[in-house]
C-alpha cells in the first residue's frame, strides 16, 4: 500500500532537512491509553479505543475519535487514529520545539519509525510548517515527503524559516 501511495509524490515530493528527531527514549516508554470504550481481541493483536481518546507513550501524545492498535506478540506493530481531526505533539531529542501534526487520519508503523498524516494534514515545529492531503515524517532518515492523494489532487504549502546563525 505504501509503495502505491508513494507512486503518486512523484510530481510533488519534497524532502524537508528539519530537525525532527523524537525523543530517542519513547519507544521504550508504556503506553498510557484513556478512552470512553475499548474492545480488545487477544487473538487477532487489534485493540479498538473509541471516543475522547488519549494516547502517550514517552513525550508522545496523540488525541483522536478512535485509535486501532495492532500488537503481535506485545510487540506494537501499527496504530491508525481518526479525528476530526487526530493530533499528536512529539518533543525531539535537541528539544528545540515539539513537532505537532494533525489530520483526520494518521498511521504510524513501528517497524519503519513512520508517521502518514492523511486528508488536510499539517505537521510543524516551531514556524517550519507542511501542509497537504498526504505527509510522511520518517524519524529514522529525518525526512518528510508530502503529496496529495490520488483521489484529491492538492498542491503542498511550505513555510520554512532560514537558519540562525
Amino acid at each position: 500500500m505504501l509503495i502505491r501511495y508513494l507512486n503518486y509524490f512523484l510530481l510533488s515530493l519534497l524532502i524537508l532537512p528539519m530537525p525532527l528527531w523524537a525523543l530517542s527514549s519513547d519507544k521504550d516508554q508504556p503506553i498510557q491509553l484513556e478512552a470512553d470504550q475499548v474492545e480488545i481481541d487477544d487473538k487477532t493483536g487489534v485493540s479498538i479505543y473509541t471516543g475522547n481518546v488519549k494516547f502517550v507513550q514517552g513525550s508522545i501524545v496523540v488525541t483522536a475519535d478512535k485509535v486501532k492498535i495492532y500488537m503481535e506478540k506485545r510487540d506494537l506493530k501499527r496504530i491508525i487514529s481518526f479525528g476530526q481531526p487526530a493530533t499528536f505533539k512529539q518533543t525531539p531529542d535537541d528539544r528545540k520545539g515539539d513537532i505537532h501534526g494533525r489530520s483526520k487520519k494518521m498511521e504510524y508503523v513501528a517497524k519503519s519509525d513512520l508517521l502518514i498524516l492523511t486528508h488536510q494534514a499539517k505537521l510543524w515545529q516551531n514556524q517550519d510548517v507542511f501542509e497537504g492531503e498526504r505527509i510522511e515524517y520518517d524519524r529514522i532518515n529525518a525526512k518528510i515527503k508530502a503529496g496529495s492523494l490520488k483521489t484529491k489532487k492538492t498542491r503542498i504549502k511550505a513555510v520554512i524559516q532560514p537558519s540562525k546563525k
